[in-house]
């Protein structure tokens, strides 16, 4: 498969999975202790709400990736 990222002005060193490590450990994070919480953006959702539903997410392009 060709890499067209530089055709589309996009960085060529970009690594996605260290991307998602980095952003779920900060999801953690700043989740930790706060699940209960309601989430401004999410009208009716609690923070374990949106923590569940980003890891959903996470685990359907898991995979679709890998076959």
């Amino acid at each position: 498969m060709s890499d067209h990222r530089a055709a589309y002005g996009l960085a060529a060193d970009f690594d996605p999975f260290e991307r998602i490590e980095a952003d779920t450990l900060a999801l953690a994070a700043a989740a930790d202790g706060r699940f209960a919480l309601p989430v401004a953006g999410c009208p009716g959702w609690s923070v374990a709400d949106l923590v569940w539903h980003l890891l959903e997410v996470q685990q359907f392009w898991a995979a679709i990736v890998a076959g």
